[in-house]
């Protein structure tokens, strides 16, 4: 991704341009975590994204064709800037934060 590029409105900081491509995360796995995944907003103005199995099998359930896509996602996290609408950082995860739970 080249550094002023935006997804679905979403600027990036030079720290998520440089932990997706150590994390092997490409546009489709932002896209899909964005669309499918479960949002939880913190008290420090962040927003949580999330694809865990349940957000998955709701996805996949709605819409079956989308299964081999989305489970190569599954585990994705996205941190996201409320305020300045800024995707902070990403990473995979087994298991979410409990804030995220």
């Amino acid at each position: 991704m080249r550094p002023k590029e935006q997804i679905k409105g979403l600027d990036f900081t030079r720290h998520a341009h440089k932990r997706l491509s150590q994390r092997g995360l490409s546009e489709a796995a932002v896209k899909a975590v964005l669309d499918y995944g479960r949002r939880e907003f913190r008290g420090d103005g962040a927003i949580i994204y999330f694809l865990g199995n349940k957000e998955y099998r709701r996805a996949i359930k709605r819409n079956p064709a989308l299964k081999h896509e989305l489970l190569q996602w599954v585990g994705v996290t996205l941190v996201v800037s409320s305020i300045t609408n800024t995707l902070v950082t990403a990473y995979r995860t087994k298991r979410p934060k409990r804030s995220v739970r």
